[in-house]
């Protein structure tokens, strides 16, 4: 895991720009911020619910989903 939050970020940003390149990832591509409203719902319940039981890999793999 990088140590700079900025290399993070941009990470990510480049990640999210690949996958919803035309050479990325159709479902991700096809997502606004209408339908994807619902996952991040519950994706948070998830981290919520991994945070709760003090579950740290749970809550790692929850993260990273």
């Amino acid at each position: 895991m990088p140590s700079d939050p900025t290399d993070a970020f941009r990470r990510l940003v480049e990640l999210t720009e690949r996958l919803r390149s035309p050479e990325g990832c159709a479902w991700d591509r096809a997502q606004t911020v209408e339908t994807i409203r619902p996952h991040l719902v519950e994706e948070f319940h998830e981290v919520l619910e991994a945070m709760d039981v003090r579950d740290s890999g749970k809550l790692r793999d929850e993260l990273g989903d």
